[in-house]
């Protein structure tokens, strides 16, 4: 995250004014800003116990990192920060605490999210190198954005964007849910949980970690029921609200019901086995899609190829033609210079004979 502003340039070792023991000292100024806002009375404490508290508190500052104006995947205005690494453990405690100690960089660690999800059509659940990185249980984004809001943070935020984005997490599922969004979303919508044996034919991801899931939904839509109250949207609150209330209802199965059973072990049932060949699966289908298009290049090239043959088969015929022609004209124009030769030397001889005789009358 750091207090380094965009366009700021760092030190360059290799300068010839460049100075260590400056730019250490620079940055202890810079990073005793930063954690001046936190006031604590050390008096009795254990040196170890104070150690592990402020060097707890700057590792919460480390990241994720400002990146505006070095993103190359997109022009834009906003801020860009990287290394959400990752939402689905940040989201329980770091960017919650940031909104009170740091709203200023919270907030435009919010309108980064906002605009990754303009951009790449979802919020991301972990981000780094600017990639994708995979979710893990719920869409945990959509917390970080509800805090941010309820704590009333609003400078430069698109909240009617960022709404849009919960939204579609939570009714939207991608293709690939292993990356961003949810999976399972119609049994969560029917059922008010994620079965062990969901099957899903709307998109794919590592079917497990249904427990986890169905918890991190509930709590993912809670938050977004907050959102829709503090945006005015009453009919995306209680339907939003609903859903959370569904993950706590008598109705549930028990425990045991998602568990995986000592038979089913025993037969190596392995829900990331089952993952894997659904992603086989879909890949699959992207090659027959790709193989598809291939075979439209082929099927015109060979078009293209028999159009070439056919002309060049009467090109053949055309120029067997003008060879016919040539030889008639050449045996013909032989025929002429045989018979031209033969009145040239037969006008020769008639000359020569006159010179001759002329020469003769003159002596």
């Amino acid at each position: 995250m750091g207090p380094v502003r965009p366009g700021a340039q760092e030190p360059d070792p290799r300068a010839s004014d460049f100075d260590f023991s400056r730019v250490v000292a620079a940055a202890e100024v810079a990073w005793r800003e930063k954690l001046s806002v936190i006031k604590a009375d050390h008096t009795g404490l254990n040196l170890d116990l104070l150690k592990t508290f402020w060097s707890g508190l700057y590792r919460t500052m480390l990241s994720p990192q400002d990146y505006t104006g070095e993103n190359p995947l997109w022009k834009s205005d906003e801020p860009y920060y990287d290394s959400f690494y990752c939402i689905w453990d940040s989201f329980r405690a770091q960017h919650p605490l940031l909104t009170i100690i740091d709203p200023e960089i919270q907030t435009d660690m919010v309108r980064a999210l906002i605009d990754i999800y303009k951009h790449e059509g979802k919020l991301p659940d972990c981000r780094m190198s600017f990639s994708k990185g995979f979710t893990q249980g719920g869409s945990n984004a959509d917390v970080v954005l509800a805090d941010a809001l309820i704590k009333n943070l609003t400078r430069g935020i698109d909240w009617a964007l960022g709404y849009e984005a919960v939204v579609s997490d939570a009714e939207q599922e991608p293709s690939d849910w292993s990356i961003s969004g949810r999976g399972g979303i119609e049994s969560w919508r029917t059922l008010g949980y994620i079965p062990l044996d969901d099957d899903d034919k709307n998109g794919t991801g590592p079917f497990s970690r249904t427990i986890s899931r169905t918890v991190e939904y509930a709590y993912d839509d809670f938050t977004i029921a907050l959102m829709a109250r503090a945006l005015g949207h009453k009919a995306d609150e209680t339907k939003a609200a609903a859903a959370a209330r569904a993950a706590a209802n008598e109705d549930l199965p028990p425990p045991s019901a998602f568990a995986i059973d000592d038979a089913s072990s025993a037969q190596g049932d392995d829900n990331y086995v089952e993952f894997e060949h659904r992603q086989q699966l879909q890949m699959m289908r992207e090659q027959d899609q790709q193989l598809d298009g291939v075979f439209v290049t082929v099927g015109n090239l060979r078009r293209q190829a028999d159009d070439m043959g056919r002309e060049l088969e009467e090109q053949h015929e055309m120029l067997e033609h003008v060879d016919t022609l040539a030889d008639r004209v050449g045996g013909r124009l032989q025929t002429g210079m045989q018979k031209l030769g033969y009145v040239m030397r037969r006008n020769e001889d008639r000359v020569i004979a006159y010179i001759i005789d002329t020469t003769r009358s003159q002596f």
